[in-house]
């Protein structure tokens, strides 16, 4: 009898569950807050680093430049936080200079404040686990990633 029942209860259960609910628009001043973007900025460049691919952007904000990230694939490491530095990193540890950015979460787009220093378009962008405690993809900030302006 248990045979019978338990796949048929399964497939009521799968079939009968209600749908992922939708987020309202009174998240989105939350969202903002916590530095997720709603879209990419038009502009944008894409950087493959390692198995990652990125898009990438440098705009002015409110309140001083801002640098746009978003991962075109999930990364599947552990707390993720996104660093800036000037030094070439080869090895998996941070620069003594590294500057953290923000967090990094899911495929959304990110604004990260930057300094001026960065929102030059030099250095590179380190995106870090530090649940496995290495870098795990590094991103190239270049003039090209990005117009300036608002």
């Amino acid at each position: 009898m248990l045979a019978v029942a338990l796949p048929a209860l399964l497939i009521a259960a799968v079939a009968l569950r209600p749908e992922m609910p939708t987020l309202s628009e009174d998240v989105a001043p939350l969202k903002r807050t916590a530095g997720f973007a709603s879209v990419m900025p038009d502009a944008r460049s894409s950087v493959q680093s390692g198995s990652y691919a990125f898009e990438t952007s440098i705009r002015a904000g409110d309140k001083g430049p801002l640098f746009f990230i978003r991962p075109l694939i999930p990364i599947l490491e552990p707390d993720l936080l996104v660093y800036w530095t000037t030094t070439e990193v080869e090895e998996p540890s941070l620069p003594s200079d590294a500057v953290l950015l923000g967090h990094l979460a899911g495929a959304s787009p990110r604004a990260l404040p930057i300094s001026e220093e960065a929102a030059s378009g030099w250095g590179r962008a380190l995106v870090y686990s530090l649940g496995y405690q290495k870098i795990v993809a590094r991103v190239p900030l270049t003039p090209e990633s990005g117009p300036r302006e608002r």
